[in-house]
């Protein structure tokens, strides 16, 4: 039985342009004992490292305004829409638009079907480090928990015995045809060694005859 996943295992994509707040937020992490991938951009993101994300943290704010734009290609991604996300921000407004989710101040309505809305964050700047942290390990431990599920399902299918199918008679078909193929050898077997015997005493008995006519050829006539 497999021991489930760990929050220790998971790993954490961080989107931040800032360098300075981009490292802080990566020391904290690393310091909770997750791993980080960490980009300045959407684009310099690492490809290899998406597929086995879990959680993503990113910072919409641009020069001037919110990247907006950037949430919405987020939420059409494949995979990082999937992931349950804690959005970075100086402004609270949704994308102009698209209504607010209930509950979420400033969350813009999903634009990705398969996106969960209840797996958004929004914390607005400047936030409590220690906050973001602890929303995170709650993230994580949800998503884990939902995984280390479906891997329990995954592994209940794999042990569980499998339907029993009606009486087939190909089994029999097959071991006939087996037991055909078996007496087909010995009896080619035993004609071989009938042959040989043949052979050998047919050989034995044309030696001996040989041997007895020079005999009689060999042996003096008697006296008279």
């Amino acid at each position: 039985m497999s021991q489930g996943l760990q929050v220790s295992t998971s790993t954490v994509i961080l989107l931040e342009a800032e360098p300075s707040l981009r490292r802080l937020i990566t020391l904290g992490l690393r310091h909770q004992g997750l791993h980080v991938v960490d980009a300045p951009s959407l684009s310099e993101l690492p490809v290899t490292e998406i597929a086995a994300a879990d959680l993503l943290v990113m910072d919409i704010d641009s020069d001037v305004h919110c990247d907006w734009p950037l949430l919405e290609t987020v939420q059409q991604h494949p995979q990082l829409a999937m992931l349950p996300s804690v959005v970075l921000s100086w402004e609270t407004p949704g994308i102009p638009g698209m209504p607010g989710i209930p509950g979420i101040p400033g969350m813009p309505q999903s634009v990705h079907p398969a996106v969960n809305a209840s797996c958004f964050t929004f914390l607005p700047k400047p936030f409590d480090a220690r906050a973001m942290q602890q929303k995170i390990s709650e993230l994580l431990l949800t998503r884990l928990s939902e995984k280390n599920a479906a891997l329990a399902r995954a592994e209940a299918a794999l042990l569980a015995p499998g339907k029993r199918s009606g009486a087939s008679i190909w089994p029999l078909v097959t071991a006939l045809g087996l037991l055909f193929v078996v007496f087909g050898f010995l009896f080619q077997l035993a004609v071989a060694v009938l042959g040989l015997v043949i052979v050998a005493t047919g050989l034995l008995l044309w030696t001996l005859g040989a041997q007895t006519s020079a005999t009689h050829e060999i042996a003096p006539a008697s006296p008279a």
